[in-house]
């Protein structure tokens, strides 16, 4: 019944909506906790943890999937906001400790972008980034979030060989032997752009994000990220999906990962 336009909407429940409802309610206050899972599918989470979910009254439990992964979303009701809080952070740690609480990337997180900076301002730490399939959008999620510029350095967006050997010092050889698409060209792209800024830690990203361009061996799809840091450097694949995808589904799939690769970048060890 309200607008659908936000300025209209915000307005109208704001100064109308709102102060009507919070007359027809109790005083009970509602308290939630997002729990972010990453790397596993909503249909395993909810495998996993179906006795919690169904048997959660108050605190309640409630399973989302969007392009960051799951979110098991926690809900309680008390008479205080310090009670509803200890209700929602008694599943939450339920939740931690579960089977699946090893793929928990965050709680409460904005966006993977938003937490990566969080976490780099709190370590003192700074990022630098080197795309070639992702043409800068890890960049520009980056500086999307307030406040990016005290920890982002900056990148280089790679998309031809001869930039990726002039800007970052990928090694005509690797290009030769195993293509820009290539374990050895993330990590060299990775590298490059580390010693390239001086930031603590780069992450990169060479795949196929298509419509053209795959091959049996490398199909559309096929991305690999790289991570340098003082820690040593690594690589991961992120495999094409099964199901087809667009160009711009598997770009913004490899841009999140990287973000995700990037955090746990700055997990303690062992954890």
């Amino acid at each position: 019944m309200l607008p659908g336009p936000p300025a209209e909407l915000t307005a109208m429940w704001e100064t109308c909506a709102e102060p009507v409802l919070r007359t027809m309610i109790d005083a009970r206050v509602i308290f939630s906790r997002n729990i972010m899972f990453y790397g596993i599918g909503e249909s395993a989470v909810e495998d996993a943890l179906r006795p919690l979910i169904e048997n959660a009254v108050n605190p309640s439990a409630a399973t989302y999937c969007g392009d960051d992964g799951v979110r098991i979303r926690v809900t309680a009701s008390a008479g205080t906001a310090a009670e509803a809080s200890a209700l929602a952070d008694s599943l939450a740690e339920k939740l931690i400790a579960s089977p699946v609480g090893r793929y928990i990337w965050a709680q409460d997180a904005e966006s993977p972008e938003a937490e990566l900076i969080s976490r780099l301002r709190e370590r003192g730490m700074t990022i630098a980034t080197a795309e070639s399939c992702t043409g800068g959008l890890i960049g520009k999620r980056i500086t999307d979030v307030p406040g990016s510029s005290d920890v982002y350095l900056g990148g280089v967006i790679a998309y031809a060989n001869s930039v990726k050997t002039a800007a970052l010092n990928v090694s005509p050889d690797t290009l030769r032997e195993v293509g820009a698409v290539s374990e050895r060209t993330a990590l060299e792209m990775a590298r490059g752009a580390r010693a390239l800024t001086g930031a603590d830690i780069a992450v990169s990203t060479t795949g196929i994000a298509g419509p053209g361009g795959g091959t049996p061996n490398k199909p559309v799809g096929t991305v690999w990220i790289g991570i340098s840091s003082a820690r040593g450097d690594r690589a991961v694949l992120m495999p094409p999906s099964p199901h087809p995808r667009g160009r711009d589904r598997v770009r913004k799939s490899a841009s999140t990962r990287a973000l995700m690769e990037a955090i746990a970048e700055l997990q303690p060890d062992g954890e």
